[in-house]
């Protein structure tokens, strides 16, 4: 994880991003690592209420700034403003989120206040997860996972100062299980790599293997050919499938790829070793 060096070689911070720019999603997760660099631990840790973190993230993100705010935005705003004061902030104010290409639940916003709750929930205690996790604590995560808790402004709301139709403003299951597969399996992992302590890896893979088989667009496409299809499988699968997919079918290395080599069959189109 390059991130561990970008950020100093600091875990906490390093757990931060694995877990933030997961929890975001592909259309704006390359915003998570300048966000990072910026955030002070302390305020995370030393926050009394879900509001202090969802301020703070909102703020410095700089997804605060609308032009008639209403009375849930002011508020953000008012404890933001004490804390840029008291702490020597500085907005990310050049971040340009993407909503464009996003559905209304994946909106920055939302995402990035479902994240604070969540941290809330667990008072910025990233430290838990560097600790060798046993089978208990394993299973527990891969059916819990991560959840927010959001206040009811968020009902109506998929953006700041945007009202919509009444929805659930928390993250459901499915993305809580996102979560764990790009954010903590990769942290574990790399904490083997980097702590020499292939315990994590272990518990990665245990981790990977309790989790059910994902369902998108690319496990789908590989889902045609009847070598790729595996009853009863798990994360580990379908993440081995994309993996294939972005290895070989992607680039279009179907000679180099048994699968491809079988569905092609035709000698001439393989390439010389």
């Amino acid at each position: 994880m390059h991130a561990h060096n970008q950020l100093n070689q600091d875990w906490w911070l390093t757990a931060l991003y694995a877990f933030m720019s997961a929890w975001i999603g592909k259309a704006n997760q390359h915003h998570c690592i300048d966000l990072c660099k910026n955030i002070k631990k302390s305020i995370i840790l030393r926050a009394t209420s879900e509001k202090e973190i969802v301020a703070y993230l909102l703020g410095i993100g700089g997804l605060l700034n609308k032009s008639d705010p209403d009375s849930y935005i002011i508020s953000l705003i008012d404890i933001y403003k004490y804390q840029k004061e008291k702490f020597d902030l500085h907005s990310l104010d050049f971040i340009q989120w993407n909503n464009r290409q996003v559905r209304p639940s994946s909106f920055a916003s939302i995402r990035m206040a479902q994240f604070g709750s969540w941290l809330f929930t667990i008072k910025g205690e990233l430290s838990q997860f560097f600790n060798l996790p046993n089978s208990e604590y394993i299973d527990k995560i891969g059916k819990i996972g991560f959840q927010s808790n959001l206040s009811e402004y968020w009902d109506k709301h998929y953006e700041l100062g945007n009202p919509s139709e009444r929805h659930n403003p928390n993250n459901g299951k499915e993305h809580a299980q996102k979560v764990v597969l790009n954010g903590l399996i990769p942290l574990w992992n790399t904490l083997a790599m980097e702590t020499h302590k292939p315990e994590f890896h272990t518990a990665a893979k245990r981790l990977l293997n309790s989790l059910p088989s994902e369902s998108n667009t690319t496990t789908k496409k590989m889902h045609a050919f009847s070598r790729c299809k595996q009853k009863n499988s798990t994360a580990e699968w379908s993440q081995s499938l994309i993996a294939q997919y972005q290895l070989f079918c992607k680039p279009l290395k179907c000679a180099q790829c048994l699968i491809g080599d079988a569905i092609i069959n035709v000698p001439f189109m393989k390439q010389d070793s």
